[in-house]
């Protein structure tokens, strides 16, 4: 399915950034050890300069959209999370609103028009999708305006932004209509 490869997917970018950890930190720490085979050494100068790249892109981007980045640390639980860990750390964060995307989705090309649609109307979850799975996604959408009633189902991996105060009312009703609710 969709899901699995993207989380296959992710897997394989959180394995490559520890590795780079580990090479990078094992470089940096240990000092004056020969090389036996010079053909095969990974100048620690390059890891150093792909993450200084990756972090002026990161600042540039903060600057260009006028964003923040609040990196929260979990306790680590028992059970996988999986999707709630999104909400979880969106309840948590201090800025009224939250973006979201996947760590292997490219967002560039439609990042102003997703924070202009916010803008227009910050009081419903805004996402970018391709067209099948917002039709795929319609499907699952029920509205019955006589009950003030809206539900459906969004993925949001593509880039979304949405109210803190609608991830906190999303952990409530899962704590409330779900029993096997296993991060609350």
């Amino acid at each position: 399915t969709m899901r699995s490869k993207l989380i296959h997917k992710s897997l394989i970018v959180i394995a490559a950034i520890l590795f780079l950890f580990i090479v990078f930190a094992s470089f940096r720490f240990v000092s004056n050890v020969p090389n036996p085979n010079p053909k095969d050494f990974t100048h620690t100068s390059l890891i150093y300069r792909a993450l200084k790249q990756a972090k002026s892109l990161e600042v540039e981007c903060e600057q260009q959209y006028q964003l923040t980045a609040v990196v929260i640390n979990w306790k680590r639980l028992s059970s996988n999370l999986k999707d709630e860990a999104k909400y979880r750390a969106c309840a948590e964060a201090e800025t009224l609103a939250c973006f979201y995307v996947d760590d292997d989705w490219d967002i560039s090309h439609y990042m102003n028009t997703l924070i202009a649609s916010f803008r227009s109307d910050p009081n419903v979850l805004h996402s970018v999708t391709n067209y099948v799975t917002y039709y795929n996604n319609m499907l699952w959408t029920f509205m019955d305006s006589r009950i003030e009633l809206h539900v459906g189902f969004s993925w949001i991996g593509c880039g979304s932004v949405f109210l803190r105060e609608h991830a906190r009312r999303h952990l409530q009703l899962l704590e409330v209509n779900l029993e096997n609710n296993s991060g609350s």
